[in-house]
């Protein structure tokens, strides 16, 4: 024959569990949140530094074409003077 105590007590046992998985499971998936949303910044960091290195990559080859442009006229005014 079933023991009613016993079965309840099993039954409180099984429930306290099943409260300290789903706890567990919770903290889990928020901190799994948490490291997703600190990913995405991290993406996000990365991808802005991309664009502002390629920029200023775009920026230095414009200025490197007119300091040679300038170069060039300053060397012809140069001749100009001489001849």
């Amino acid at each position: 024959m079933l023991n009613p105590l016993l079965l309840l007590s099993k039954l409180k046992n099984l429930e306290k569990a099943i409260r300290a998985n789903q706890e567990r499971i919770w903290r889990k998936f928020r901190e799994a949140n948490k490291m997703e949303a600190e990913l995405n910044q991290a993406k996000t960091a990365y991808s802005n530094l991309s664009q502002e290195m390629k920029n200023l990559g775009s920026a230095g080859k414009q200025v490197a074409n007119t300091l040679g442009e300038t170069n060039n006229l300053l060397k012809a005014e140069l001749l100009n003077q001489f001849f």
